[in-house]
């Protein structure tokens, strides 16, 4: 009898758990209606409308988040071009919901649009424009962080994504002959571990690391890496390297960034600081490089000074993008390049300039004519180079995939020339 009875308790327990595993989904919150109706409601309702030619990737989440979760931009200190759906306080909850992430510049780094979806249980959705990843309650899920070739698949509802792999293969330069004059190198990656397209940024300060490193050679010259939270740094230094001699002080930037500003180290910094310091100095003259979404804004802000080159990955309405090899059915000319695709393609254009003598001499002579430091005319030369407008030196080939494509749409600003690109 008590056997009878040690069963039947076992089973009705067995019973109780399967009835609660199966109304509480694995996000803990219970809902009328289940991850697979809410997909579908995102799929008929969302992305069904969007354009035909937008590259898009919608995420979900394990289960639906709670009455109370407070949603926010992960970067909200930086101010997009424009801003609706989020507010300063964020999002929170009125009701449980399933959340859903519709990133539409998958290869983007931010600020660029987004969109978070809520559906919630009476069938009901809500979409909200935003510019970076979200924040839900102070944390970002893990598989929101990654690069999208790396996301487990379940986790992906829709896409038109090209999750091809990329090719890594850090740019190396040896060009021992070279000794240039004295001057400074900044080199500055602006992302904290833990934001998105992190990795690809490591990639792309390591390349600059690499090439500005083969140009300085043996010569006597001011270099330094700021990384994280040190980028944070980046005025400070220009200050240190103008008190140590200085004359000519090339600033490389990959970061995220909005129109006039740009995150370094998890803080905001405007255009109009740089222009301040850069004005501060008026008998050094400096090359600003920028990596960053919107940067193109930098060139608008500074192409009024004579002591300052500016070059962009793109204008101030268009995001910088990671590494891309293919797009569509167009395929990279150079697939083993590392890190964000124009800084990518500036640097192999700058390697090349300096790994050949006699384009090296021609350079030279340019620098001469323009009465500027040679690697100011090096950088001048390679943007052109970098997109395939230097035939000259043999460079005939666009680079920059995401240019080639009409994605985006690199500027550049050289007050010796007075040519704005």
């Amino acid at each position: 009898m008590r056997f009878w009875a040690l069963l039947l308790v076992s089973l009705c327990f067995f019973v109780f758990v399967l009835l609660v595993s199966c109304a509480v989904p694995p996000g803990g919150v219970e809902m009328p209606i289940s991850m697979e109706e809410a997909i579908d409601i995102v799929e008929d309702e969302v992305l069904s409308n969007l354009p035909g030619d937008l590259n898009f990737v919608c995420l979900k989440l394990d289960g639906a988040l709670q009455k109370g979760t407070v949603i926010k931009e992960a970067l909200e200190s930086l101010t997009p071009p424009q801003r609706s759906g989020i507010s300063s306080n964020g999002l929170t909850l009125q009701e449980p919901a399933y959340f859903f992430l519709l990133d539409k510049a998958p290869y983007s780094y931010f600020l660029h649009e987004m969109e978070y979806i809520l559906v919630y249980g009476d069938e009901s959705v809500s979409t909200h424009t935003a510019y970076s990843w979200p924040s839900i309650n102070g944390e970002t899920p893990s598989h929101l962080l990654m690069d999208y070739r790396d996301v487990p698949s379940d986790y992906i509802i829709d896409s038109n994504f090209d999750f091809a792999p990329v090719q890594y293969a850090t740019l190396v330069v040896n060009v021992p002959w070279l000794a240039p004059e004295q001057e400074g190198f900044i080199i500055v990656q602006g992302l904290m571990e833990g934001e998105r397209c992190y990795e690809d940024a490591v990639r792309t300060y390591l390349n600059a690391i690499s090439v500005f490193r083969a140009y300085i050679g043996n010569g006597v010259v001011l270099f330094d890496g700021l990384v994280q939270n040190d980028a944070k740094k980046v005025l400070e230094k220009v200050d240190d390297f103008v008190d140590d001699g200085a004359t000519v002080i090339t600033i490389f930037i990959i970061a995220h960034g909005g129109v006039n500003t740009v995150r370094l180290g998890g803080q905001t910094f405007t255009a109009q600081q740089f222009r301040d310091k850069f004005q501060e100095y008026s008998n050094v003259r400096f090359n600003l490089i920028l990596g960053s979404c919107h940067s193109g804004s930098f060139v608008d802000y500074m192409n009024d000074l004579d002591n300052v080159a500016v070059m962009s990955a793109c204008s101030r309405d268009e995001g910088a993008t990671t590494d891309v090899d293919w797009w569509e059915s167009i395929q990279d000319y150079n697939p083993p390049d590392t890190g964000s695709e124009w800084t990518s393609s500036l640097l192999e254009a700058v390697a090349h300039i300096i790994s050949n003598e006699d384009l090296y001499a021609n350079t030279e002579d340019l620098a001469y004519i323009y009465n500027i430091p040679t690697i100011c005319a090096i950088l001048w030369l390679a943007t052109d180079g970098a997109l395939g407008n230097l035939p000259g030196y043999g460079l005939n080939n666009n680079l920059d995939l995401t240019n080639r494509v009409g994605h985006t749409t690199p500027r550049s600003y050289f007050p010796w020339g007075n040519v704005i690109w």
